[in-house]
């Protein structure tokens, strides 16, 4: 009888087991990312080639706010490659790194994002929407009144009022506001929507269901783009020479990063390119990266760009330091 009980109680096991398995692999198989448009941006009035050349022009207000979204943990390879030997040991931990967004003003465009951060959801739980079987996996810190539209209502800006959200990529801890937004127009670089769309591409850092109430999706095709030397190649997004999407792919199949022409000197949003200050100094990307190969590209031609033009301004990915001594809104980069 006790061998009967127990064959029925690992059948029941191994039932249990499947069903959840087959959930998890349901839950990531179906997708919820719209099928993408080739973005058409504003001819340009002019290329100006460098950003040594672009610093002549700065575009007059143009204003940036640096919101700090929340927190999320991960582990050092996340931040560092560890296969790189000037990586110790000791900087391989796991730690709790900010998740940022930017918001943007245009005097003539209005509003755009570069990245949302977290949204309300992750002021609720510590998973945020991911779902209950990520609780063990994921870990947010979003105080009440830190999350992206929290922020947003407190500097007057409704969803509403956004032109475009631009997504560096589309890992959870940048589109994690993106379902407060409505149904804003998204623009993420060539290739990136594939790997939303990819089954399980949960277990590669993208929720696809963040993407479901996206009504329009485009992707930024960088390949005739003219070099912006030496960030590489550079879209102007509104063709008036304030704002440049530029690719800086690796990280993700499609990561871009943006530069913001502004009165006081050009502010690079980097994006994952470099998750911080000391990544920057030894243009060493992110371990887990889609392309190291393509990843450490990106990140040199940042720091050249930092080396060319000494006191450029530059966002890093999850820099806790850097998002610590940000400007608060309502203070804003000029």
């Amino acid at each position: 009888m006790k061998a009967f009980r127990a064959r029925i109680k690992s059948r029941w096991l191994w039932l249990g087991l499947g069903a959840f398995l087959l959930f998890v692999i349901y839950q990531n198989v179906k997708t919820d990312v719209p099928t993408a448009q080739a973005f058409a941006p504003a001819m340009p009035v002019n290329n100006p080639g460098s950003v040594a050349r672009l610093i002549q022009r700065p575009y007059e207000g143009l204003k940036v706010y640096a919101l700090y979204t929340g927190d999320i943990q991960v582990g050092g390879e996340a931040m560092l490659d560890p296969k790189n030997s000037r990586v110790r040991a000791e900087e391989l931990h796991k730690q709790f790194v900010p998740a940022m967004a930017y918001l943007i003003y245009h005097p003539r465009e209005g509003y755009l994002l570069f990245d949302t951060g977290f949204g309300p959801a992750f002021a609720r739980s510590s998973n945020g929407d991911l779902g209950w079987w990520t609780k063990p996996l994921v870990k947010t810190r979003v105080h009440a009144g830190q999350d992206l539209i929290s922020q947003m209502n407190r500097l007057g800006v409704s969803p509403s009022a956004l032109k475009y959200v631009v997504l560096s990529h589309g890992h959870v801890d940048h589109t994690g506001g993106l379902p407060a937004l409505g149904s804003v127009p998204v623009l993420i670089g060539k290739g990136e929507r594939d790997a939303i769309a990819q089954p399980m591409s949960l277990l590669h850092g993208y929720k696809q269901a963040h993407f479901a109430k996206v009504a329009q999706l485009f992707e930024v095709d960088f390949t005739h783009a003219p070099d912006l030397d030496p960030l590489g190649r550079a879209v102007d997004l509104f063709g008036d020479g304030s704002i440049y999407l530029i690719d800086s792919h690796g990280h993700t199949p499609g990561h871009l990063s943006l530069l913001v022409n502004l009165r006081q000197g050009p502010l690079i949003l980097a994006g994952d390119v470099v998750q911080s200050r000391r990544a920057f100094h030894d243009a060493i990307p992110s371990g887990n990266s889609t392309n190291i190969t393509e990843a450490y590209t990106a990140a040199r031609r940042l720091a050249a760009t930092q080396e060319q033009i000494p006191g450029l301004r530059a966002f890093y990915g999850h820099d806790a330091e850097q998002a610590a001594h940000a400007l608060q809104p309502p203070l804003f980069y000029q």
